[in-house]
């Protein structure tokens, strides 16, 4: 399995700060590039494979980072990188441990040099993006071997946001005077930059940013320039750090927070008195329907009273007027001149608007305005989601009700790795034509048994092996019977809607696989257990909402047939079949070993999948078929007695822009007392998602996720910071109007996480330390409770994982 956590990507803020003159890891023994791209770019026998030691980078000798230089074939390719040769350690996007994959995408073939850091955890290559260091008189006292040595890579920049603004922190560096310049890909000098800066005293905090083609250093939070402690005056001279913008200031912006359609919005930039001739504001709809443009801004204060900073000289307020008169978000920032010299000001690399910082050239994020209907954010829904509690269930892993339904041992047809695979073969048969015993599912009897894979997590489940792979095959009996056996239960406890993972038929025990979105599992109880859960949740005021995963769809289902069990031709079969045109492929080449037939044979063509996993083919979104294979059963759901649906993945980008408003206008026509929820986990995905025209609310992963960080010990990775806590809760506020906000799912649990208790329970990764240590599991135990009090109380609904 390339990664346990395939939805989430971490924040990274914090790897800025480094210990740059750390030495290597000798815990680390291998780093190995993996992804589709190892048998294409390295020779191995297969792909996603940690052991291969023709994808291995090589050890550093001068610094913490690992390197090597491959020939990518042209191609769209996923790829992230595993240490000592398994899974328990691997990195993906952000440096995030069992992260996303990244993406790289090369138009044909080229040497491509890949590098991953022991220190960040990020990984980078030199086709994606610049690779970007700074070398200079410094470097040695870093711990390099030499002062002015462009391979070695210890003041290593992070770009956080793919701005193209890196950036590198450390408190290293002893007092005297230095030369710095910033260095691409550990092998040439970017341009003629060059800037001597001065360390005060032992313990300064230096931090070298680089936008584009300027290297800046701030020592203890000031740029050092010319015209840094002279009084303002326009003469080419910008004093970049008394530029001041923040969102959720009245000095700077409004109103506050998000707005209705046509608002008037009065966005400020501060600035040192007499120092600035222009201010200009450009913003940029996220909305196609918006628009996009540059406003000048009127100097309003001149001379002033400083706010936020504190100066001698005091200060200038430029004022300017964004609106929209379409639902969208507004994004924003401010060119600043000064005669020939300019720069920009922006969001800073957490997204969350608040305080900005200033760059060069191109701002590190925007600010962002959430721009809404009013008939949209001036209500809160229908009345049976308002002031509700949710309760998630993982129906085969919740409670047994039907023992008839219960899965068999000697099922062999699913995905067939192991073949064989033969025309025709019926959905879950037994037959030995259609199946490999390598590939039955697993089937258990008692809950406690640990499932295939747990060792991915669970570290000394694999004893001295490597962690086995899972394969989503474990099923231990649950089903829809069992949840109305417990209805009265859930009822006493004060639950009012229950969402269900996916009930629908699918070839994995997670069921995000579909094969039929109109068929509830057999293992499940079919349609009649449907029917008997419906009316019995009725009876006694329960809600049902559903788990639409509509992104993508199984490899292994009729409209794919990846493994040929149909008599129907699908996608991956032919480019005649009547569902070639659901999904995307490309280019595999003659003779490659592909999986997919194409204009040039069998075997010829690879295909977009959901992270690079290869059971979830992406279905296209923009085609007609495919829009009639979704709208048409959640309409039909809603009509079988479901409230809403939470939709999996729903800020994909493979969506296109009219995909969920027109998902949105069929739903509402099917019943217009239901609800939308999505899936998004982080702030650039839950914005494009949340302005009135797609979907309601979402799953508020970014309060699960400011909880963690504030009660998770520190020793585990928490910060225990309650300014940060506050800061977070309160850009939750300012992006969403009062509909969004007020009916968002507060989460603490939920099946993409590891269980927060687990989280929350001082200690290494082990059931010693996290089960079986009485003092420990105490302290868990009273985090979780706050944890849960906190999603009680904060507006939203508190979401409860069984």
């Amino acid at each position: 399995m390339p990664f346990v956590n395939s939805r989430r990507i971490l924040g990274t803020a914090a790897l800025l700060a480094v210990t740059a003159s750390a030495q290597p890891d000798p815990s680390i023994t291998t780093v190995a590039l993996v992804g589709d791209l190892q048998t294409g770019a390295a020779a191995c026998a297969s792909n996603w494979d940690p052991t291969c030691t023709k994808s291995f980078l090589t050890a550093p000798t001068d610094d913490t980072v690992w390197r090597r230089t491959f020939t990518v074939p042209a191609g769209s390719w996923n790829w992230k990188v595993a240490l000592n040769g398994g899974w328990t350690q691997n990195y993906g996007i952000n440096g995030s441990p069992n992260g996303p994959n990244m993406a790289l995408n090369v138009a044909e073939a080229k040497e491509v040099t890949f590098f991953w850091d022991e220190v960040s955890k990020f990984a980078v290559n030199t086709h994606t993006s610049n690779v970007v260091t700074v070398a200079g008189t410094f470097q040695s006292e870093l711990g390099c071997k030499a002062d002015d040595s462009l391979e070695c890579m210890r003041a290593f920049l992070i770009d956080l946001t793919g701005s193209g603004s890196y950036q590198f922190t450390t408190k290293s560096i002893p007092a005297a005077t230095y030369t710095a310049y910033p260095v691409l890909n550990a092998a040439t000098k970017a341009g003629n930059t060059q800037i001597d800066f001065t360390v005060p005293s032992a313990n300064s905090t230096v931090t070298f940013t680089y936008d584009s083609h300027t290297l800046l250093v701030a020592v203890n939070g000031r740029t050092e320039t010319p015209c840094s402690h002279l009084p303002g005056a326009p003469d080419g001279c910008l004093v970049y750090d008394d530029l001041t913008h923040n969102t959720r200031n009245d000095a700077f912006r409004t109103p506050q927070g998000a707005v209705h359609t046509g608002t008037p919005v009065k966005v400020r930039l501060q600035t040192r008195a007499n120092d600035v001739s222009e201010v200009s504001v450009v913003y940029e709809s996220l909305d196609p329907a918006g628009r996009n443009g540059t406003v000048a801004a009127t100097r309003v204060v001149g001379n002033g009273t400083c706010f936020q900073i504190t100066s001698e000289f005091g200060c200038d307020i430029w004022e300017a007027t964004v609106s929209s008169s379409v639902p969208t978000v507004i994004f924003y920032h401010f060119v600043v001149k000064d005669g020939e010299v300019s720069a920009v000001y922006g969001d800073d690399a957490a997204f969350d608007n608040a305080l900005g910082q200033w760059a060069t050239s191109k701002p590190l994020t925007k600010f962002g305005i959430t721009v809404y209907p009013a008939s949209f954010g001036d209500n809160r829904g229908p009345s049976w989601h308002q002031n509700a509690v949710v309760y998630q269930i993982f129906p085969d892993r919740f409670r047994n009700g039907d023992k008839s339904n219960d899965p068999t041992p000697d099922v062999k047809f699913r995905y067939s790795w192991n073949g064989p695979s033969n025309k025709g073969c019926a959905a879950n048969s037994s037959s030995p034509a259609c199946g490999n015993p390598a590939d039955a599912e697993r089937t258990h009897t008692t809950w406690s048994e640990i499932p295939e894979g747990a060792c991915q997590r669970w570290k000394e489940g694999c004893g001295s092996s490597s962690p086995a792979p899972s394969f989503s095959r474990d099923w231990y009996g649950g089903d829809l019977d069992g949840v109305v056996a417990k209805l009265p239960y859930l009822k006493a406890l004060g639950v009012d809607i229950i969402w269900f993972n996916p009930i629908f038929d699918a070839a994995s025990n997670h069921l995000y696989d579909t094969r039929d979105y109109m068929a509830v599992h057999p293992y499940f109880g079919g349609m009649p257990a449907w029917t008997r859960l419906q009316s019995a949740a009725t009876r006694v005021g329960i809600k049902l909402v559903l788990d639409g995963v509509f992104n993508h769809v199984s490899s292994d289902s009729s409209y794919f047939d990846k493994f040929g069990h149909y008599n129907s031709t699908g996608a991956c079969e032919s480019v005649e079949s009547p569902y070639r045109s659901w999904f995307m492929f490309n280019e595999g080449g003659v003779g490659s070993n592909a999986p997919c037939a194409g204009p040039n044979g069998p075997n010829t063509m690879f295909y977009h999948s959901f992270f690079g996993y290869d059971t979830l083919p992406t279905l296209n979104k923009s085609d007609p078929g495919v829009r009639d294979l979704v709208f048409a059963p959640a309409k039909a759901w809603l009509k079988r007695g479901a409230k809403g649906w939470r939709l999996d993945a729903a800020a994909s980008g493979t969506y296109d822009a009219t995909f969920w408003p027109a998902f949105r206008k069929e739903v509402y026509s099917a019943d217009p007392d239901t609800f939308l929820v999505a899936e998004a986990m982080v702030r650039q995905d839950c914005l494009p998602m949340m302005y009135g025209t797609k979907v309601d609310s979402a799953m508020n992963y970014r309060f699960r996720d400011a909880v963690q960080a504030f009660l998770q010990p520190r020793e585990n990775g928490g910060m225990e910071d309650p300014v940060a806590l506050k800061e977070q809760m309160e850009s939750l506020r300012e992006d969403y109007s009062d509909r969004t906000y007020y009916t968002l799912w507060n989460l603490v649990d939920s099946h993409d996480f590891p269980r927060f208790l687990w989280t929350l329970t001082p200690g290494p990764d082990t059931r010693a330390a996290k089960e079986w240590t009485p003092s420990a599991l105490a302290v868990g135990k009273k985090l979780l409770t706050l944890a849960h009090v906190m999603s009680y109380t904060v507006p939203g609904l508190p979401t409860v994982y069984y």
